[in-house]
């Protein structure tokens, strides 16, 4: 029994290790922004376009329409007539516009735009953008039909068919770009890069 206690603890032979259990399981990558296809760019463009032109028009309640639903709701066309005045003044009167390749994630998508002034200058920005799916308005309720009445229960009426909902493109955010040669614009904060998207 002596013998057993004056044994050092390091003629004990440690646990061997496999190679699996000293290396970590492989784990696929989770997917990042991939490039919009063609119909996606275009589809992106035409809502910041859309925008663009109503600012050159001065249509601050146009512009509005082409924000995501919960900016809209937050938002009257003159508090977001001051905001774009006041920060991104850049956004008015464009005379043009110059859209990168759009990022996108799911349903956001980010692209970088490099939009014209009349004296040739251009301020760059980072349009953020969320595809949302609405379902389309219902038909207004016909006059001879009671309120709370489906036009199937009135003689000679027929029910509305159902209207598919639609998908559309909105602008989430506007964040200046702070790249070579282009000016971000006056909006305070930091000025992000189009090497960070």
């Amino acid at each position: 029994d002596a013998a057993e206690e004056e044994t050092p603890p390091s003629v004990v032979a440690p646990p061997k290790r496999t190679p699996s259990a000293s290396k970590p399981p492989k784990r696929k990558a989770a997917p990042g922004p991939r490039i919009a296809d063609a119909k996606t760019q275009a589809a992106l463009q035409k809502v910041v376009q859309g925008q663009l032109a109503a600012f050159a028009k001065d249509d601050f309640a146009a512009a509005l329409r082409y924000s995501a639903p919960d900016f809209r709701r937050t938002w009257s066309p003159e508090s977001f007539r001051q905001m774009v005045l006041a920060g991104y003044a850049g956004l008015m009167n464009s005379r043009g516009a110059n859209f990168s390749p759009a990022r996108c994630n799911g349903d956001i998508a980010m692209m970088p735009v490099r939009i014209k002034q009349a004296g040739g200058a251009e301020n760059g920005f980072l349009y953020i953008l969320h595809r949302e799916i609405t379902s389309a308005a219902k038909p207004a309720p016909d006059e001879k039909t009671a309120p709370g009445e489906k036009p199937s229960q009135v003689p000679g009426k027929t029910a509305a068919k159902p209207v598919a909902p639609s998908v559309g493109w909105y602008i989430e955010g506007v964040s200046p770009l702070g790249d070579a040669g282009v000016s971000g614009g006056a909006a305070p904060g930091r000025m992000l890069d189009v090497r960070e998207i």
